[in-house]
């Protein structure tokens, strides 16, 4: 095994290390939809489980984003070899570029890696923004709520005058 096979095959090995990642943000992004589709988002045990669900939510976006990142930086070094084995060659690097340095098996694997790994980001990005429009709703409708209880505030000031005292004691300090 060359070089530079050794490195594609650590770079499919970070992606490999990204599925259960997603897999299981995807799992937190269905409760966090499910729970929020609920609407019963009051009560305070649903309140604190959606608290631990956008901590986990953020923990495994933290782990998605550092594995992401060095994925990043071995596909730049894998890229920067590519063009100087194939120099003077094609200016943007595809499959059919690496065929030439990697086994089939090998692009196949990660062919096929990053197709799931896409299809979870999908689903992902699906569940938030059913999960964002539901919360948005809920948003406005409390917004509603506390407009609603501003105007019957001011309302019940205009009508009771202010310094009234409707029911209490007199104390006479003159005796």
């Amino acid at each position: 095994m060359c070089g530079m096979e050794k490195k594609f095959m650590q770079l499919t090995g970070l992606y490999a290390r990204l599925e259960p990642v997603y897999r299981e943000m995807l799992t937190v992004s269905r409760e966090l939809r499910d729970l929020c589709a609920g609407g019963s988002l009051a009560a305070a045990s649903e309140q604190k489980k959606l608290a631990c669900l956008l901590a986990q939510r953020e923990e495994l976006l933290g782990q998605a984003a550092a594995r992401q990142q060095e994925a990043a930086a071995l596909a730049a070094v894998l890229k920067e070899d590519l063009r100087k084995k194939l120099s003077p060659g094609p200016s943007k690097i595809n499959t059919a570029a690496w065929a030439g340095s990697v086994s089939a098996a090998a692009l196949r694997r990660r062919t096929e890696l990053l197709r799931r790994l896409e299809f979870l980001i999908r689903e992902i990005v699906s569940l938030d923004t059913a999960t964002r429009k539901v919360l948005e709703g809920s948003l406005q409708d409390l917004a509603r709520k506390m407009r609603k209880l501003q105007t019957e505030k001011k309302a019940s000031k205009a009508y009771c005058e202010q310094g009234f005292q409707t029911e209490g004691f007199f104390v006479d300090s003159s005796k």
